[in-house]
This record gives C-alpha cells, structure tokens and sequence, in this order.
C-alpha cells in the first residue's frame, strides 16, 4: 500500500470508515513493508515460549492450514474437536451449574445418547437451544484443557480454529508480560471477548484486567490456564475431579444451566479467571456451526459488532505504527497522512458513527497522535 508523502494533506475519513475488513478475512492484504510470511515471526514474538493448544474440526481444512501457518515457529498441538457424536464422552452425570458441587437427579449416571435427548431451552432467549452441538463445543474445549494438564504444561494458550494473531505486530504487551502483570491469584486470563464496549470501559478505569463477569465478557476464542487453572477446571467437569481421572473414571458432569463454552472458564475456574480488557485477537464473522439458524438473534449481533469494534480500533493502530516506521516518531505532530480502512458491509451496518468516534478518539490517546474523521466528498470513509 502506497501512502502519500507527510507533504499531502489527507487523514481518515469516518464516512469510509465504516467499511471494515473483508479485504482483512482473506489474510492477502498487508502493510508495503511488512511481508505476507512475517506473521509467523510476529506469533513467535508475542507468544514466547507458551504453547498453543488449539481446536478443530476436522474438515476444517482451510483454518487448519492457516493456523499451521500463523502458528508455525511456535509450539502448538492441534486437537481434533469433539462432534455430534461426542467421541470419547460416554457417561454423564447432571449437574446444577448454581451450585458447583452437587449432582441432581441422584447423581445418577447417563449415557450420553439419553442426555441428547434431553430439551433446554435457553431463558434469555425464549428459544430451543441446539444443545448437542453446544456441548460438543465445550467438550472440545475440556478435551484440549486435559490434554495440556496430562502432558504437564504449567501454563498454555488455547484457542479455537478461527482465532487470528494478524495484529500481533500492535499488541501492546507480550503474552509473557500480560500474564506477569495479571492480578495476584490469577489462574487463567480471558483474551478475546465478545463485549463491544469492554476495551473503553477498562481505558476509562485505567485498568488492564477486569474481573471475569458471566454474561459480560463471553467467549471462549482464547484463553490462557496456568496449572491451577487446568486442575480447577478439571476438578468441576468431572465426576470426581482429576483423582477420578486418574484411577480410570471418565464421567463427565453435564451442565444444566452453564453449558456454554464461554461461561465454564468462569463456573469452573471461578474468581481466579480475569479478563484482559483490550483487543488482541480477530476473527471471521462466518456462520455459526452450532446454531446457523439464529444468526440474527441478539446473541450473535453482539458477538459480530464485538468483533467489527476490535478490527477497526486494531487496524488503526496498525496503521499507525505503519506511519511511525515511514516517517519516524514525529510523524503524528508534523504530518498528515491519508489511513483507509475498508469495512465490510455487515460492519458498516453494525458499527454507530458515534462508536466509529470514540474508537478514533481512544486509538488518538493511546498513541498520542491527532486523527479525525474526514468526510471527504466522494462517500468513502478515511481517517486522517
């Protein structure tokens, strides 16, 4: 990408603005100096020497083969996520997710095809919950959690198949550094979240973290567990916890009510899971595999304009730091320069002008340079 020189006056537009990243999604399209192939330097950089434990399905081949790329000068073990037939779950019991430690119905075991058959609705949202592959997701999720607690990892990454480090080159903090600076107790950090308003709330704070809150910061895109996390979430999701496990006792507790893979890191893990408040991952805002009909609920309007917010405030600060290298540290006092940011239309759609401002205004902060939204006259949106 060309940019003008500090010469020619133009900077962003926020009427374009509200175009964002398509053109992103494809992972074609990068900064003039920066090589398609530098992705996995930036990985490596970010991620030290923590490993990466990630789920798929397994004919997700085209996210396999970009995360096996991104993911490629680090260690990280792939694992095949659990589908509609919940390999290698057999026996259940019910489980009160209001109470973390007491089993309904007797605590009676179940196969699992009896637990299939069971209806739930969801109360939030008034509907018939498409469970099986709710809990498909989570058993992947639990899958991939004990399969770093039996190799003794005292510290891992997990993230699901669609999670992108394409902003690593911006994050404000190594993985390393985000964790020694996690509050005291902290056994698992939240670092992707769906709530579109948490990186501003925690700016106003002046905090880094906030406290993992059910309902308020979900998702389970990524996330980190030390070995006292692991063991907390083992320990809850298991008839028995790990001493079962490990005397050949396999008997998962089906959740009644925290199903969701997002909300048992904070059932299981509980006070010692924290959230860190500012964005570092994206992801593709495809069609969902667990519930493809509902995509236009609430739920999933939060998720995608969680996710338009984090792009664009990333993009920014990407491009800036693309400028700082160009022109050198004084380029945000001396110079104006054009920045393009292409939305996509369902971000266009989704981002308010007035949100476009306050992510303008935070990324200005942060890194202490002026950009304003230029409206220009051609009806495409740059920010100056």
């Amino acid at each position: 990408m060309a940019l003008p020189p500090p010469s020619v006056v133009r900077l962003l537009h926020v009427s374009t603005l509200l175009y964002i990243i398509s053109l992103l999604a494809t992972n074609t399209w990068c900064l003039a100096d920066e090589p398609a192939d530098a992705l996995p330097l930036h990985v490596r950089r970010v991620l030290g020497p923590i490993p990466v434990y990630w789920t798929s399905l397994r004919g997700s081949t085209a996210r396999q083969a970009r995360q096996k790329h991104q993911l490629s000068l680090v260690r990280h073990v792939q694992i095949d996520a659990v589908g509609d037939d919940w390999e290698g779950f057999d026996r259940f019991v019910l489980h009160c997710g209001a109470s973390k430690h007491v089993a309904v119905d007797g605590g009676r075991e179940m196969a699992k095809e009896e637990v299939k058959r069971m209806h739930i609705r969801d109360k939030a949202l008034g509907r018939e919950l498409k469970h099986v592959r709710e809990v498909s997701c989570l058993l992947s999720h639990v899958k991939a959690v004990r399969a770093a607690y039996d190799r003794g990892e005292q510290v891992a990454l997990f993230i699901e198949d669609d999670a992108w480090f394409d902003y690593a080159s911006v994050w404000p903090k190594t993985l390393p550094d985000i964790l020694a600076s996690a509050p005291a107790g902290t056994k698992g950090v939240v670092l992707y979240n769906n709530h579109p308003y948490m990186a501003e709330v925690a700016t106003a704070l002046n905090v880094d973290f906030l406290p993992h809150a059910s309902g308020a910061t979900t998702s389970s895109m990524a996330y980190v567990l030390n070995r006292a996390g692991m063991a907390a979430l083992l320990d809850q999701m298991y008839d028995g916890g790990i001493a079962a496990l490990q005397k050949g006792k396999q008997v998962f507790r089906f959740p009644l009510q925290w199903y969701f893979a997002d909300y048992y890191l904070y059932n299981a893990v509980g006070e010692g899971m924290a959230v860190w408040a500012q964005p570092l991952f994206v992801h593709d805002n495809s069609a969902s595999t667990i519930e493809a009909a509902n995509m236009d609920d609430e739920k999933y309007t939060t998720v995608f304009l969680g996710s338009a917010h984090a792009q664009l405030y990333l993009e920014l600060r990407r491009q800036v730091s693309h400028l700082r290298r160009e022109y050198g540290d004084t380029w945000g006092s001396q110079s104006r320069n054009l920045i393009h940011v292409p939305l996509s239309e369902s971000a266009k759609s989704l981002l308010h002008p007035r949100t476009i401002r306050r992510i303008v205004q935070q990324v200005s902060r942060e890194e202490g340079v002026s950009l304003w939204q230029d409206p220009g006259s051609d009806g495409t949106s740059d920010v100056v």
